[in-house]
């Protein structure tokens, strides 16, 4: 009930203002330089896995890729959805909580996504066009804007 409630007092506030031809100006983002970031992250691994599917390496390749990493048997599709999952989903929340930890947070994620890719990038089983498209994600990854620069 108290969904249908808070849905109808926006609705409302949201009827006022167009009825008086004002509108909301959009909300300034606090850390350009680390949205823009997150975003170059989530196209980097776009384009890995247009890349391994141009280069014979459908979905169900990357899933047969396994490597061992610290103990741990890990695909070519499970590294590269978390580094995308990582910059698409959980950055953004990080930094909205505002607190000094977000940022600590997200810079232990990047270090290991950035070790999992770059183990990824060695991979002797991998063709070299799709290791330069996993090379560029370990790249990036290393350029996470400092805390003073966000």
């Amino acid at each position: 009930m108290m969904t249908i409630r808070r849905y109808a007092r926006a609705f409302l506030g949201a009827l006022k203002l167009t009825l008086r031809g004002q509108t909301i100006q959009p909300a300034i983002d606090p850390h350009p330089n680390l949205t823009a970031w997150w975003q170059s992250t989530i196209r980097l691994t776009d384009a890995a896995f247009a890349s391994a599917d141009n280069h014979g390496f459908p979905k169900s390749g990357r899933e047969t890729l396994v490597l061992r990493i610290e103990g741990r048997d890990v695909s070519m599709e499970t590294i590269l959805k978390t580094v995308r999952f990582h910059a698409d989903q959980e950055f953004p929340v990080l930094m909205r909580q505002g607190d000094n930890f977000g940022y600590l947070t997200m810079q232990a994620t990047v270090m290991n996504d950035r070790f999992l890719v770059d183990k990824l990038a060695h991979a002797a089983t991998l063709p070299d066009e799709i290791k330069a498209a996993v090379a560029a994600i370990t790249a990036h990854l290393d350029l996470l804007p400092r805390k003073d620069h966000l």
